[in-house]
Order: C-alpha cells, then sequence, then structure tokens
C-alpha cells in the first residue's frame, strides 16, 4: 500500500487501496443504523434522516393547516412561525407535491409519499403501525419529538433542522420520471378496465340469451351475478357498467 504524505494529511490512491478489493468505506461513526436500514442500505433503498423527517412533518403539518382532515386540529400556525423565522430562505418545500418533495429531499417518491401519510394519520391521532417496522418505528419517535418540541416553543428549531436537507436547487429528473411512470401506468390501467367492460357487455348479451328461457324475468339478476362472481366486482358495480354498456339498446338496457 502506497501512501503520500502531505502537511497534516495522510492520503491513500483509492478506496480499493485503502479498504481491500470489493469491500466498502465503513459507515460514519456518528450515524447509528438500525438492522432494517442497513438491509434497506444493501437493497439501495432509502434510509431517512431527522432533517428530512422534519421537512416531511412540516410539509404534513402544512397540509393538514390546509384541509379539514384533522377537524380543527391541524396547526397551520407552525408553518407561519417558521416563516417569520426563516424569511430570507425559501419556504415552497412545505407545498409541494409528493414527487417534487422527493426532489429537493433527495428522497425516493414513494418514500415520501409513505411518510406523509404516515405523518397525517399521527397528525389525527391514529398510531397503528407495524409491530417492528423500523421506518414506521422512526416516523413515529420523530413524530413524537417534534410535536414535543412545538409544544416548548422551539417550531424554530424543527424548521432549522428541516431546511438542512431541503435543497430547493434540486433537478425535476426523479418526479419527471415518476410522473412519466405513474401515467403510464394509468394508461394501463384504463386500457384494461375498457377491455374487461367491453367483455361484460359482450357476456351480458350471451348470458341473458342462454338463460332468457329458463329463468324468465329473474335472467338480468342471474347475469348480474354470475358477472359479479367471475369479475369479483358488486352486483352494483355489474350493474352499472352494463347499463352505461347498452346505451345503444335502451331495450334490454331497461332490464337491468
Amino acid at each position: 500500500m502506497t501512501f503520500h504524505l502531505y502537511p497534516k494529511k495522510l492520503v491513500c490512491e483509492s478506496l480499493e487501496e485503502l479498504y481491500g478489493t470489493g469491500a466498502q468505506p465503513p459507515l460514519p461513526d456518528e450515524i447509528e443504523y438500525s438492522g432494517g436500514e442497513k438491509a434497506a442500505i444493501t437493497r439501495g433503498n432509502d434510509v431517512i434522516t431527522k432533517s428530512q423527517l422534519a421537512a416531511m412533518y412540516l410539509a404534513a403539518k402544512d397540509a393538514m393547516g390546509r384541509s379539514n382532515d384533522t377537524q380543527g386540529r391541524g396547526d397551520s400556525g407552525l408553518t407561519r412561525n417558521a416563516l417569520k423565522i426563516n424569511k430570507e430562505e425559501s419556504t415552497d418545500f412545505e407545498k409541494l407535491s409528493a414527487p417534487r418533495l422527493g426532489d429537493v429531499l433527495d428522497l425516493k417518491p414513494r418514500t415520501v409519499s409513505y411518510t406523509l401519510s404516515k405523518f397525517r394519520l399521527l397528525l389525527q391521532g391514529t398510531r397503528e403501525g407495524i409491530p417492528g417496522n423500523d421506518l414506521y418505528d422512526k416516523i413515529i419517535n420523530a413524530f413524537d419529538e417534534f410535536e414535543d418540541m412545538m409544544k416548548n416553543g422551539r417550531s424554530a428549531d424543527v424548521y432549522s433542522l428541516a431546511m438542512d436537507a431541503v435543497n430547493m436547487d434540486a433537478t425535476t429528473e426523479r418526479s419527471d420520471k415518476y410522473d412519466a411512470e405513474l401515467a403510464d401506468q394509468g394508461r394501463k390501467t384504463r386500457e384494461k378496465i375498457q377491455k374487461r367492460n367491453e367483455k361484460i357487455i359482450h357476456d351480458t348479451y350471451d348470458l341473458y340469451n342462454k338463460l332468457r328461457v329458463a329463468f324468465g324475468e329473474r335472467t338480468p339478476k342471474m347475469v348480474i351475478n354470475k358477472l359479479s362472481a367471475e369479475h369479483k366486482l358488486s352486483a352494483e358495480d355489474i350493474r352499472t357498467i352494463i347499463k352505461i354498456g347498452l346505451k345503444t339498446d335502451p331495450n334490454l338496457a331497461r332490464k337491468f
């Protein structure tokens, strides 16, 4: 191993030379990772910092303050106080969409969506979670800490902590990709639903013609029940699909 001595520095040629071929540098001593977080790092998943949690807590708090979900329990005053404390800082992160908030916090959109939803539930007083889930435990512990800070007049500290994780200059590459994926999934879902509905209408004609002699006036109900079981939809959903699909055949549609 070759080292070069410089004033106050000891420099190695490469990480491989320092840690060995294929080895990874040790995790920072000041960061303590749980077993679940170490597994998440290995899988390439997000490990959320306290600063990122603070930012998402504020975003959830702001969203709750702008909605009626808390039935009066939302505290948009936290955001207003934070604005007064940091007038020179950009505070738009609190009102960003989940994908865009992921950009500025360097987190995956799904991680942000999950965390925001958990904070919203906690703000509504719902604390149920999966026992032993490292991420949920981390969120609920952070929530309790932030709420305590708020109650003790330390909202500025929560906001300052959040700003450590916020980069409003982050590109939209990640959120753009996520939005494109959602749009593609939405298109595929609509196509799937359309094909399903077309099949239901086709089967409605087929079943009605096969069963009407034997069941008479009970035929529409028999058709609906059969299609409901086949497609795992409620009878009312099947009836609605049939009525919409049979607009060009009002005589038959009236029977359903």
